[in-house]
């Protein structure tokens, strides 16, 4: 066993000290068997973070299907560029109002459903860029470059679907606490 018991223990400072316990008895603590990893598991998911994160990500991968035939015409080229803003302004939504602490389970919602948006993306991207040629003409410079700006745009995306989801966040956080 690499540490001790006495040396690492539960921060005392988390809210849900049974998550931490969970999560310090999960790793530190001696092993177990499987039935009893995973109650401590059930435990770990029964407040619902982390299934509102996958749950987030699941949702991004439509999103990013949707994303994909709607920026293939330079005629949506605006829309495509504001939805990074719009996807981190409505995961604002998501968290409670009852929420004392509202910023990092904002943050995690918009960056996981960004994540399942950019993964949807660029496997269409390799779909494109691995298909066949047509007529005999194939252009694997086309695709290189499409696929670098699309890495540049779920780049700038991921910046500024932070910022959207963290301004949303203090200003709605800001205008629950006066009420």
């Amino acid at each position: 066993m690499l540490y001790d018991r006495k040396e690492i223990t539960p921060d005392p400072l988390v809210e849900d000290t049974e998550i931490s316990h969970a999560i310090f008895e999960l790793f530190v603590d001696k092993p177990r068997k499987e039935s009893e990893i995973m109650l401590q598991l059930r435990a770990f998911l029964s407040n619902g973070r982390a299934i509102r994160l996958v749950i987030a990500f699941l949702v991004g991968l439509p999103l990013g299907v949707l994303a994909g035939k709607v920026g293939t015409s330079l005629q949506n080229l605006v829309p495509f560029l504001l939805f990074p803003l719009v996807l981190g302004a409505l995961s604002a939504f998501t968290v409670s109002a009852r929420n004392h602490h509202p910023h990092l389970p904002v943050l995690g919602t918009a960056l996981l459903a960004w994540g399942g948006v950019g993964v949807s993306l660029l496997v269409m991207t390799a779909q494109t860029a691995l298909a066949p040629c047509n007529g005999g003409i194939c252009s694997s410079t086309t695709s290189s470059v499409l696929t670098s700006l699309l890495i540049f745009y779920l780049l700038g995306g991921l910046v500024l679907v932070a910022l959207s989801s963290s301004i949303t966040s203090v200003l709605l956080h800001r205008l629950r606490r006066r009420r």
